[in-house]
């Protein structure tokens, strides 16, 4: 009856109660809520990193254009552009690249272009050289968050 007994005791206690499974849930969804945010924020971040990389590597590929064309960055229309663009670097994005003149307007010109990227949400990245000048920065665009954009500069 010993043996009985202990046995009858080991299946009362057995599984987790209702109020212990509602406790597991509720620290789980504070945890979360907390984790969450932070890794949109760091996934966002590394999204803007990319546009900038991808910036500094359409304004190498510029370079590159502009000693195989005769000194001019001149390649027509943006789209025209960035078809140029990647057949010197593949790498490069066929969307979210833009190719301007220095001021963002119009086509790249003889000796001044900006290419332009798109970060994350609605930021974009840009650099822009023409003689005797070289500028890089950013725009948030609506954005709700900074991301990789502070104050217009990266």
């Amino acid at each position: 009856m010993g043996d009985q007994g202990h046995v009858h005791r080991l299946r009362a206690h057995d599984g987790f109660t209702l109020i212990e499974i509602l406790m597991v849930i509720l620290i789980v969804a504070v945890l979360a809520a907390i984790a969450i945010p932070s890794f949109l924020r760091e996934r966002d971040k590394a999204t803007d990193a990319g546009a900038k990389v991808q910036a500094r590597s359409a304004e190498t590929a510029m370079n590159v254009y502009r000693i195989d064309h005769d000194g001019s960055y001149a390649c027509g229309t943006s789209a025209q552009c960035v078809s140029e663009l990647r057949a010197i670097d593949e790498s490069l994005p066929t969307g979210g690249l833009g190719v301007t003149d220095y001021d963002g307007t119009g086509s790249a010109l003889l000796d001044a272009f900006r290419v332009t990227t798109l970060g994350a949400e609605t930021r974009t990245f840009w650099v822009a050289l023409r003689p005797g000048d070289r500028e890089h920065g950013c725009a948030l665009n609506g954005s709700t968050a900074p991301g990789g954009c502070r104050g217009g500069q990266w």
